[in-house]
């Protein structure tokens, strides 16, 4: 069964989720968020909303990752280990895996930019608890991200891989910096945490009380420690490569510094996540290779690299070639 918007009200009351008053009194409405997968924002007035997220594709890779991320939600409802996590994922009300259709909590987020620190908070927790827990849990995965290989894949190794991707994989092959970054990173991989695996703003969301909360763990699994954290941080970096401006941050940034409007930010993120010092450089390679990622999900269907992805990629050498001068550049202390 393929979901629409006019197919809900009727899966929802058959699962007990809604009442035929619903209707009768006009709170009930649906607004489609549809991407990369069906999602459908149900909202009931005064009583808690829903979102209702199928794939759109029944690839295997797809249809795994779904089941990965049913697995997450029920480990967090079974597992009395993993009870932090409820306080870091919306609730799962339902999972139909005949029609590979979730049924989530509505959160109605504030401005995720805003709370660098709570959300730093939480991913220190995350890493935190599930490090105590990493001899004694089995059924997750090990996370292996593969842009950090990038350099060393074909086309072959794809699916489908755009133009504009294809030239994209030859500027990281033709940079000899960017490839030796790249195994060091993979050399020093750890995998002794539970990481979230596709940290970013779309992935985070933060309630008005400013709770963060995660959705879409497809890509959960044992990680390294700054992995998610380095996906935060190449969210501030493509603001700053992209020349947006965000609101100010309420503290007061150093005027004279490039990268002064998100440089706070991400200082108050790095300092609520409590790494040592010494990682940050670290961290800051793996937002590196991150912003490469970024540039390649926004290019999938593109015939040439577009002025967005060129930059990031740019951005992405240079902070590879010289983490240090990154570190000075957004934190204001050399590595």
């Amino acid at each position: 069964m393929v979901l629409s918007a006019a197919d809900l009200p009727h899966y929802l009351m058959e699962r007990g989720l809604v009442s035929a008053s619903s209707f009768v009194d006009g709170d009930f409405k649906v607004h489609e968020l549809s991407r990369r997968n069906r999602v459908f924002r149900v909202s009931r007035g005064p009583f808690p909303g829903y979102v209702v997220k199928q794939v759109m594709k029944w690839t295997p890779e797809i249809l795994e990752s779904m089941e990965r991320e049913a697995g997450v939600y029920s480990a967090i409802r079974s597992d009395p280990r993993l009870s932090f996590l409820r306080e870091m994922v919306p609730q799962c009300y339902v999972y139909d895996a005949d029609n590979l259709v979730f049924v989530l909590e509505l959160l109605d987020s504030a401005r995720r930019e805003d709370h660098a620190a709570s959300v730093g908070q939480s991913l220190r927790r995350l890493r935190q608890e599930s490090s105590a827990l990493r001899t004694t849990i089995s059924g997750f995965r090990m996370h292996d991200p593969w842009i950090l290989s990038l350099h060393r894949k074909s086309e072959r190794n794809f699916d489908r891989v755009s133009a504009a991707n294809a030239e994209l994989m030859r500027v990281v092959k033709r940079e000899t910096a960017v490839g030796e970054a790249l195994d060091e990173l993979r050399a020093s991989w750890q995998s002794d945490t539970l990481v979230h695996g596709d940290m970013k703003w779309d992935n985070c969301l933060v309630a008005e009380n400013g709770t963060p909360k995660f959705i879409d763990w497809e890509m959960c699994g044992w990680g390294d420690p700054l992995w998610d954290a380095a996906g935060i941080l190449q969210e501030y970096l493509s603001v700053w490569v992209q020349g947006h401006r965000p609101a100010p941050s309420r503290r007061t940034p150093p005027l004279d510094s490039p990268a002064a409007e998100v440089a706070p930010r991400m200082r108050d993120f790095w300092e609520s996540y409590k790494e040592p010092a010494e990682s940050l450089p670290r961290a800051v390679k793996l937002a590196a290779a991150r912003l490469v990622q970024t540039a390649w999900e926004s290019q999938q269907r593109s015939e040439s690299m577009t002025a967005k992805s060129v930059r990031l990629l740019q951005a992405s050498v240079n902070m590879l070639a010289s983490p240090e001068a990154a570190v000075e550049m957004f934190f204001g202390a050399e590595a």
